[in-house]
């Protein structure tokens, strides 16, 4: 194992990162896949990151946050959805 990979998993930060794929995260939010897919890039999710520039998984962290926004009835426009997002403005919409 290559010395920065081994700092990596020894930073307890980042092991708790716990990433999602679609069917996971369609499944906390009791939709289909292409739902989730379909909401990601409307910008009503947070955005994924991408494994090898396709494969998108999202943090279970910035779901659960997202999923309590919504839970408060804070998410009625999507400034409402960067601010919980903690993003910039326009970086939430899928170009």
């Amino acid at each position: 194992m290559s010395n920065s990979l081994e700092q990596s998993l020894d930073n307890p930060s980042l092991s708790r990162v716990r990433l999602l794929a679609c069917r996971e995260v369609a499944s906390l939010l009791s939709v289909s896949k292409r739902t989730v897919l379909r909401m990601s890039a409307r910008g009503e999710l947070p955005q994924p990151i991408r494994l090898g520039g396709k494969i998108p998984r999202w943090r279970l962290a910035d779901i659960e946050r997202h999923v309590s926004v919504l839970a408060r009835g804070e998410a009625r426009s999507a400034q409402a959805l960067r601010a919980a997002q903690n993003m910039p403005r326009g970086e939430g919409v899928a170009q």
